[in-house]
């Protein structure tokens, strides 16, 4: 029952699975820690197949999504030649065939496997505030995590963790983003005085990573054709106390 209301709540909202997760547990407290991580992982494993999944439940007439989930095994589709490549991998045919452009067969293969593996936690310091060797002080003893390999300001943890509910969390010490996505950030160097445009800016994880490098000083402006995403981006902002950003509406002119 859970994990229906959970997917239903999850194809009608903007709100990040791990954060609708949390708030949900958090409104359901006599969940225990079990079925939490049961939920958890069953939901991470249907979105990330979901494609796999969509083509079989069409096939499995008599099924839900859900029962159809429960009822495979990733091991012997892989190997189904009847089922479509993409499909098996857990992508859809756009990106399967522009991977394949790009990287060509056996890369997309590999690229496939690695996008539905399981992916670390990691977290991202925020440097207007703290820094990742303070927060690890902070977490020693209670979490198992090390440092990113690539990200200078990313935390990662070897499970996962109810970094949702820390007070470090409240503060906004942190968010919990990607290493990929830390990269990118870095990318855009961005220096104090200078105006940069977040487009397609979903709920401004990237700005947060790259604001820290402007110092409070110049503009940053974030675009998303969602209005309603950009209410998360601003409680995220505010949270992380930056304050030199300003949010683009759909059709809505910027003056630069």
């Amino acid at each position: 029952h859970h994990i229906s209301v959970i997917l239903e709540n999850y194809a009608q909202s903007a709100t990040p699975l791990d954060r609708l997760l949390s708030e949900y547990f958090r409104a359901h407290k006599s969940i225990g820690a079990h079925d939490r991580r049961a939920i958890g992982e069953t939901l991470y494993g249907m979105v990330r197949w979901k494609t796999l999944i969509d083509h079989c439940s069409r096939s499995l007439h008599s099924l839900d999504r859900l029962s159809c989930y429960r009822a495979l095994s990733l091991e012997v589709c892989a190997q189904d030649p009847t089922i479509p490549e993409p499909a098996r991998l857990g992508i859809n045919d756009f990106l399967y065939e522009r991977l394949c452009q790009l990287f060509g067969l056996e890369k997309t293969r590999e690229i496939g496997r690695i996008l539905n593996q399981n992916a670390p936690t990691t977290i991202r310091a925020n440097l207007l505030k703290t820094t990742p060797e303070h927060l690890m002080q902070l977490w020693e003893g209670k979490f198992e995590m090390k440092r990113c390999a690539k990200a200078p300001a990313g935390i990662q943890f070897k499970k996962r963790e109810p970094l949702f509910t820390l007070p470090e969390f409240t503060a906004g010490l942190f968010e919990v983003q990607d290493e990929g996505s830390q990269l990118v950030a870095e990318l855009v160097q961005s220096k104090p005085g200078e105006h940069v445009l977040d487009y397609c800016s979903g709920s401004g994880g990237k700005t947060l990573a790259f604001a820290p490098g402007m110092q409070g000083k110049g503009q940053i402006y974030l675009y998303d054709n969602r209005p309603w995403i950009l209410i998360e981006a601003r409680k995220r902002l505010r949270r992380a106390g930056i304050q030199n950003a300003q949010f683009v509406l759909p059709k809505q002119p910027v003056d630069w």
